[in-house]
């Protein structure tokens, strides 16, 4: 087997998250900016994974990111789709997921909700903007 050092930093930063979730069962875990390092194509499954795990280690996952279910929160902060995307895609049950978005109205700063099966419906059917 090649060494760590042969892979790129997002394989090493997965394998740092993995290491962290096995000593924090039953505890919290926070990451700053959870997709760097992780290619785009690779956020799907590196979510869905660490979903996964963090539900069979009982871990609360907090998480910003720039670019879900019992025992999991993910409050993410963004400004990539391909991040809304993956975590709507890693989702599994229709109260995994709320997103909230902030929108400036005339002086005064609103929280818009979006649901689960409204935010899907605007991504995956419709295709929209939800970000802003």
């Amino acid at each position: 087997m090649p060494p760590l050092s042969a892979f790129g930093d997002g394989v090493r930063r997965l394998l740092f998250m993995a290491l962290t979730i096995a000593k924090l069962k039953d505890g919290i875990l926070l990451i700053d900016e959870l997709e760097t390092a992780i290619h785009t194509e690779a956020l799907l499954p590196s979510f869905s994974w660490l979903v996964k795990w963090c539900r069979k280690m009982n871990v609360q996952l907090f998480a910003t990111t720039h670019s879900l279910e019992t025992n999991v929160q993910l409050f993410a902060t963004t400004h990539s789709l391909e991040t809304v995307d993956a975590i709507l895609a890693a989702s599994e049950s229709e109260n995994d997921l709320v997103l909230y978005r902030l929108e400036q109205q005339n002086t005064q700063t609103q929280a818009v909700r979006l649901d689960q099966e409204r935010l899907g419906r605007l991504r995956e059917e419709l295709g929209q903007e939800v970000r802003w």
